[in-house]
């Protein structure tokens, strides 16, 4: 593959390990660095690779190879990248691209990726161990803030012997005068959290303070509405609303995280069901409100939901997925990460898979992609610490 890093304006062709750009000082008060239907999900591969026409341009037009495109470094271990798992641009400062990693249970969020302007900072909330502990997804919601999902059953970081499975989403404020500084209490500067989804592999924004999570302990599909925020560090949960779908219907892969998104025109909920090997959505509007569910904190609702639909639009019998974990929609399509043989796919919502990328990355490398502002590709390698973007 050619991997390239752009410095003072210049694209240099290097060996992949090399590192890429600089990084800047970042906020204080905080731990920074600098640095159910079925489809077969059958294959309709390029009709012709060498056009313009050809689906999915963004993982190239050649055959497929990882020598057909250019694979940019955005970060890396040297910006602080230590078992990044997901990534998103923050959508009102889209030169912010956020990222989150499992190991130590932090933010890197680099500004003007790729350009000359670039710069990094990293930040680790006063109480990461609970609220952020073995982060795996990351999506952004209401005007400047975004939510995390962890997999974790809540041992504040091995420091308990046992987890009380006391965990669930996460609601954070990207106002970097308040993220990782505001502590009031000892709490951090959360904003709000909700404990019903231990080992919680994936989060998609719905609307306002509303997230669908991926439940691994429980496998199921969970709409958590946090309502009103409890304000930076407090722990007020009372109006918390958890309505849970889907149960045993998705199957957690650990260690590796199931990434979703919902699409606000369909109302729909599409859903890399990792442990399955495959691809669904979700219609969530058939559903019915069944069992009343115990609530672990209260004033919480807690609210079984059943009869959802489900339907697979790429099925683990189609041969084309190993392992997904990554998944982006875009332009009408779907775009999937393979964590287990390191391909990027574009299906089609029939199933049908139009164009795909062999990355050249080891097997166990890939998580999550996101599109940036650029309309090009930005995905996590996890097992080197780095984030790169698909230059066609």
């Amino acid at each position: 593959m050619n991997v390239c890093r752009i410095t003072h304006g210049l694209v240099l062709l290097l060996p992949l390990a090399l590192a890429c750009g600089t990084s800047t000082p970042g906020e204080g008060g905080s731990s920074e660095s600098t640095s159910s239907s079925s489809s077969s999900g059958g294959i309709h591969e390029n009709p012709d690779a060498g056009s313009n026409t050809v689906p999915a341009p963004e993982l190239g037009t050649g055959d497929h190879s990882a020598a057909s495109v250019t694979l940019t470094l955005i970060a890396d271990e040297d910006d602080g990248l230590n078992v990044p798992r997901d990534l998103e641009f923050h959508p009102q400062r889209q030169e912010e691209l956020w990222i989150v990693n499992r190991a130590d249970d932090s933010t890197v969020t680099v500004f003007h990726p790729g350009t000359d302007e670039r710069s990094v900072v990293k930040k680790v909330d006063a109480y990461a161990l609970h609220f952020m502990e073995e982060v795996s997804s990351i999506a952004f919601g209401a005007p400047n803030t975004f939510a995390t999902c962890q997999e974790s059953t809540n041992r504040y970081n091995n420091q308990a012997p046992s987890g009380n499975l006391f965990m669930g989403p996460a609601l954070w404020t990207a106002d970097f005068s308040v993220y990782a500084v505001a502590d009031p209490i000892g709490l951090g500067s959360h904003l709000d959290m909700l404990h019903e989804s231990p080992l919680c592999m994936g989060i998609a924004w719905v609307e306002g303070n509303k997230y669908w999570t991926f439940d691994g302990y429980d496998s199921a599909l969970v709409l958590y509405d946090f309502q009103e925020d409890h304000g930076a560090g407090y722990d007020d949960h009372s109006d918390g609303i958890i309505h849970r779908y889907a149960e045993g219907e998705v199957k957690r892969e650990p260690n590796v995280p199931s990434h979703m998104e919902y699409d606000h025109d369909e109302g729909m909920l599409y859903v890399a069901d990792t442990g399955n090997s495959r691809i669904i959505r979700m219609d969530p509007s058939t559903a019915t409100p069944g069992q009343s569910l115990p609530a672990k904190e209260d004033g919480t609702v807690h609210r079984r939901y059943d009869g959802a639909t489900i339907e697979v639009i790429v099925s683990v019998d189609s041969g084309l997925l190993d392992m997904p974990s990554g998944l982006a929609l875009h332009n009408g399509l779907i775009y999937v990460t393979d964590h287990g043989d390191s391909r990027i796919s574009a299906f089609n919502k029939q199933g049908e898979r139009v164009n795909y990328l062999e990355t050249g990355l080891p097997s166990g490398s890939l998580m999550g992609l996101t599109f940036g502002p650029d309309g090009k590709i930005y995905f996590v390698d996890a097992d080197q610490n780095r984030v790169f973007r698909i230059d066609p």
